[in-house]
């Protein structure tokens, strides 16, 4: 590893704006140290110290905790916390040595309950009865990619939940008049234990924490692994006993895991039957900001009161607004194209925003005439063909990370695409729109291709030379590399794209030419 002149020890200070004061001047500044600010979805106060505690709590790290940090796909260097300061253990600290850096970080790093975590994969434990035990399950990541060596030697982690959190509200859960005098014993909660989650995992019982230990009402919290839907499975365990009798606590199960997305705290109210117990009503916040999703009461949604809503909007003009579930179903969809079929609105009339859902699903407006623009505020994900052939004019995706192959294939009206957060795109994803005339990227690490040639790339059959494009200024150059199972696609490499010759001689883009290229404050000419 080379080494340059802006050596020092990796500082780590959580700083947030809820509760900094000048008392948190405790970083130690000496000498040319890299100081890094950490923060868990941008200026949230919820940290991984405690899940469950108060705002205090919540916004500072423990003495002792461990991340792993690595620079350049490098070796994975150990840091731990010590007197507030995090200090490089077993090894040397990271050092400074090209101006374009990639920086990787993970927590935590290991653990007597939990080791062998990465960037790519982590790991809950199964006993998370304890503030430790939630805290050491909170698998966390980030990725940063610095074009130069900032002057004041300051690194910005923002750490991202890659867990689903799920609340048992036994307060708010109800008991049938079948029950005499009923007491909540116990709960357990299902979930694979290695993130991401694959189809075959097994599913381990999770012993959740009790958020008051004194409270026979207290509702229970876990952490638990996303993307792991599987209808066979137990999901909720919940066990009673009747407090007037010596009958022993009999356990309920809910079946089925639900497709919980990471970032997202679900509250799920139960209701309790001497035969069975059934959800009553889940609520979904996003937990990376501790923020309530709009509309909160999954279960008021409904296939009747989408089309009622659709209907009642359409009186009024054609910009409609829905908020859904974060993993609408495909009869939810199903519903909003019927609804607007049914209404007969003209070809290329309907401006629609769908709030709180985190993914399109493949094929969801595949080849729809009605659409103009779509504005998704929270989505994450649009699936394959979600609009492949659609009259979509227009898209608007403040945090869309992944785009899927053909998501907008063959969309000839589309002009303007609005992504700034995008990092993934899958090969064909604008194949054939003929109309494009503005596109903004995020600071894009993965793009599919078809082959060395370029062939089956996202801008396949468009005329790239009509096109103003938008990327973020910290976009470093991409090559092309090919995967064990020979996929191809563009990754990072360690210089900065912007003000290079791609970018304002050239301008050039994964291979493409474009009219223009604006990349933070420098932008190509015309």
């Amino acid at each position: 590893m080379k080494i340059s002149n802006y050596i020092g020890t990796l500082a780590l200070l959580a700083v947030f704006a809820a509760c900094s004061t000048e008392g948190d001047e405790h970083v130690r500044f000496a000498g040319n140290e890299v100081k890094v600010n950490a923060t868990i979805g941008g200026e949230s106060t919820f940290t991984r110290s405690n899940p469950a505690g108060d705002e205090e709590k919540q916004s500072n790290f423990n003495d002792y905790d461990q991340i792993g940090i690595s620079m350049n796909n490098g070796a994975v260097h150990k840091y731990e916390m010590n007197n507030g300061v995090w200090e490089v253990k077993d090894g040397e600290p990271l050092k400074w040595e090209t101006e374009a850096t990639i920086f990787k970080a993970f927590y935590p790093y290991s653990t007597t309950f939990n080791s062998g975590n990465s960037f790519d994969n982590g790991r809950i434990i199964e006993n998370q009865a304890s503030e430790e035990g939630l805290a050491l399950s909170d698998y966390m990541t980030t990725y940063i990619a610095i074009p130069q060596i900032p002057e004041n030697r300051e690194l910005a982690l923002d750490f991202k939940r890659k867990t689903a959190r799920i609340i048992v509200d036994i307060e708010n859960s109800t008991f049938t008049n079948e029950f005499d005098h009923p007491a909540v014993y116990g709960v357990t909660i299902f979930s694979q234990l290695e993130i991401p989650a694959t189809p075959v995992a097994d599913v381990a019982e999770i012993t959740p924490y009790k958020i008051d230990a004194s409270d026979p009402k207290s509702s229970w919290m876990a952490l638990v692994a996303p993307n792991a839907e599987d209808k066979s499975k137990n999901f909720i365990c919940i066990k009673v006993q009747e407090t007037n009798t010596t009958d022993d606590p009999k356990p309920y199960y809910v079946k089925g895991i639900p497709n919980l997305e990471e970032g997202n705290s679900y509250t799920y109210k139960l209701k309790i039957g001497k035969d069975r117990v059934t959800i009553e009503n889940v609520t979904v916040e996003n937990w990376t900001e501790g923020t309530a999703v709009p509309g909160g009461a999954v279960s008021a949604i409904t296939v009747e009161g989408i089309k009622e809503s659709v209907t009642t909007q359409l009186k009024k003009g054609n910009d409609v607004v829905l908020t859904l579930n974060s993993n609408a179903s495909s009869d939810i969809f199903d519903a909003i194209k019927t609804a607007f079929k049914d209404k007969g609105v003209a070809d290329g009339s309907v401006n629609l925003t769908l709030k709180s859902v985190m993914t399109i699903p493949e094929g969801t407006f595949k080849d729809v005439t009605w659409l103009n623009k779509v504005t998704l505020p929270d989505a994450v994900t649009i699936g394959k063909n979600a609009f492949s052939g659609s009259s979509l004019k227009d898209i608007e995706a403040p945090k869309v990370s992944t785009v899927e192959m053909l998501a907008f294939s063959e969309c000839k009206k589309l002009e303007d695409v609005n992504l700034p957060k995008v990092s993934e795109i899958k090969i064909k994803a604008f194949c054939s729109c003929s109309n494009l005339k503005t596109v903004r990227f995020g600071t894009l690490t993965k793009v599919w291709t078809g082959d060395e040639n370029n062939r089956e790339g996202m801008f396949e059959s468009v005329n790239t030379q009509d096109v103003s494009l938008i990327l973020s200024s910290s976009q470093s150059m991409l090559t092309l590399d090919i995967s064990a199972e020979g996929n191809f696609f563009w990754i990072p490499i360690n210089l900065p794209y912007k003000g290079s010759s791609q970018h304002l001689d050239e301008k050039k883009f994964l291979g493409y030419e474009f009219k223009s290229i604006k990349c933070g404050d420098k932008i190509s000419p015309e």
